[in-house]
């Protein structure tokens, strides 16, 4: 028999919630960071190779590069794959190198990851009562409508990228190799000093699209999952397997859903201030000037990182909810 909803929102509950989630996100991102580096990188030598093709056009004479002594494995021709990229940046830049921005992508663990999925339970639970009027006491995960899980998704995803886009920023830039930045706190002092505070919030448009799209799909697609997968294996929600085929679900779905915002996202904020008015000039640049396949560049890293990073994530967490005395999503 599944556990019914727990009590009502307070901010001890929420506080600790928070807590669980960014626990649970540092585990996953630090294991998946190596893909995501990839990701990012392959979808900046689509970029490159789009701004070397304009070079060319207007018979300018430099070639598009990147910042730090052409050290980087991401060049603007020839484009090569993830396998190619992987192998050439642990001979050119160490192992290391797949770890590149780790650092502010824990920090953002801290805030944007904490937040989006911290608040997704407390904010469900509120909707649930509040909007569909059922009393959250006596409901169960299955009673709640997927429309209302969908909301809660896009709630608390616009929450956590408002909090975490400074160090979305500087994960993104760090990852990229096109900024030769130390560490993350230099990368801030950085930032605020050569463009200005509001800079941290470069980006926050897509950021905040995509953080919606993200949570939405992600913990809406898990949520609801878990209980057609859990009637179809005939096997509680709780069942590890049922987590496991649900997180790969949720897993697929994001990975689709988030794909064009991440690409318009990754190009934003790696990018001079002023190149594009705003995320929604960005997709109409890409789509226009490239092609529309562009918008899932790095699909298969994305796909190999969010499905392990989602399945760890969601049943870490789920158990760091059970053994802290919290319902499982």
């Amino acid at each position: 028999m599944e556990k019914q909803y727990q009590g009502s929102v307070t901010f001890g509950r929420i506080t600790q919630q928070l807590g669980l989630s960014a626990t649970a996100g540092a585990v996953s991102t630090f294991i998946t960071n190596p893909i995501d580096v990839i990701k990012v990188r392959l979808q900046l030598q689509v970029q490159q190779k789009s701004n070397e093709t304009a070079a060319h056009s207007t018979n300018a004479t430099s070639s598009a590069s990147f910042v730090r002594n052409g050290s980087s494995t991401v060049s603007a021709s020839p484009r090569i794959g993830m396998l190619q990229l992987l192998v050439s940046m642990v001979r050119v830049e160490g192992l290391s190198s797949l770890w590149s921005g780790i650092s502010p992508a824990l920090f953002r663990v801290g805030t944007y990851s904490a937040v989006r999925v911290g608040f997704y339970e407390p904010v469900r639970t509120f909707l649930t009562s509040n909007v569909q009027n059922t009393n959250q006491q006596s409901a169960s995960p299955g009673d709640t409508r997927f429309s209302i899980k969908v909301m809660s998704g896009l709630i608390s995803g616009s929450f956590g990228a408002i909090v975490g886009n400074p160090f979305e920023l500087v994960k993104v830039r760090m990852q990229g190799n096109n900024y030769a930045y130390r560490g993350t706190i230099h990368a801030v002092r950085s930032i605020v000093e050569r463009e200005g505070f509001r800079a941290l919030w470069n980006g926050l448009g897509a950021c905040m699209v995509r953080a919606s799209l993200l949570t939405a799909s992600q913990m809406a697609t898990y949520d609801e999952a878990k209980s057609i997968v859990a009637d179809w294996l005939n096997k509680p929600r709780s069942d590890l397997l049922v987590h496991t085929v649900s997180a790969m679900l949720a897993g697929l779905v994001t990975t689709t859903v988030t794909s064009p915002a991440d690409v318009v996202k990754t190009r934003i904020m790696n990018e001079k201030r002023g190149t594009h008015k705003s995320s929604l000039h960005c997709l109409v640049s890409i789509t226009k000037n490239e092609r529309w396949t562009v918008l899932f560049q790095g699909w298969t890293p994305n796909y190999i990182r969010l499905g392990p990073q989602t399945l760890i994530f969601l049943v870490v967490y789920d158990k760091l909810r059970s053994t802290a005395g919290f319902n499982q999503i």
